[in-house]
């Protein structure tokens, strides 16, 4: 059974993320649109003459917040904070970043044993790339970028991602073709700045 997050909640929630120093975007939707931040407010959907789709759980929108990268602060601050305040994120990790089975650190230090504890524990995994970046000058390497990557989540996470997030925001219609080959949503949303 879906937890019901109380959204007064959310502008506190907010506050201690930004505070924490995470980057991350956050996204509103209500009709399968995306909507602009706004404050709360008193006004039900009908008094702004806005019918909101039913999410999960009876919701009448959904909020997502996604964390880039893999960097240590999204496992270390950001998880602790969604978890206090009972919100699901989604982590799309940079794959050639994370430490490999030695510990080795590549660029972060948060291992796949600990991403896994993030993915059982209700979050998100998604595909962020295997180096941050999209090749431009080969289709093949371009493929390899992107497939590398979702299978080496799949094989440490167990469950292959379904989505992705541009890296660098770089996208045309050749990488989308790539990406929607084995990704049900692919987006970049600008930063959320509180």
């Amino acid at each position: 059974m879906a937890q019901k997050t109380n959204l007064k909640m959310l502008p506190r929630f907010l506050r201690c993320v930004a505070l924490s120093g995470l980057v991350m975007a956050s996204s509103v939707f209500a009709n399968n649109e995306l909507l602009p931040a706004a404050e709360p407010s008193t006004k039900s959907t009908t008094d702004c003459g806005i019918h909101v789709a039913k999410f999960k759980a009876d919701g009448e929108a959904a909020i997502s917040f996604t964390v880039d990268d893999g960097r240590e602060d999204a496992a270390t601050v950001g998880v602790p904070l969604f978890d206090r305040y009972g919100f699901h994120a989604s982590f799309f990790l940079i794959v050639g970043g994370i430490p490999d089975v030695a510990g080795k650190s590549r660029v972060f230090s948060i291992p796949w044993s600990r991403w896994l504890e993030i993915s059982r524990s209700g979050h998100e995994i998604g595909n962020h790339s295997l180096n941050h970046v999209i090749s431009k000058d080969s289709d093949e390497q371009a493929r390899k970028d992107i497939d590398d990557a979702r299978q080496i989540i799949a094989d440490k996470i167990g469950i292959a991602p379904v989505s992705f997030v541009y890296p660098g925001n770089h996208r045309d219609d050749r990488v989308r073709k790539f990406v929607y080959a084995h990704h049900a949503v692919a987006s970049r949303l600008s930063d959320l700045e509180i």
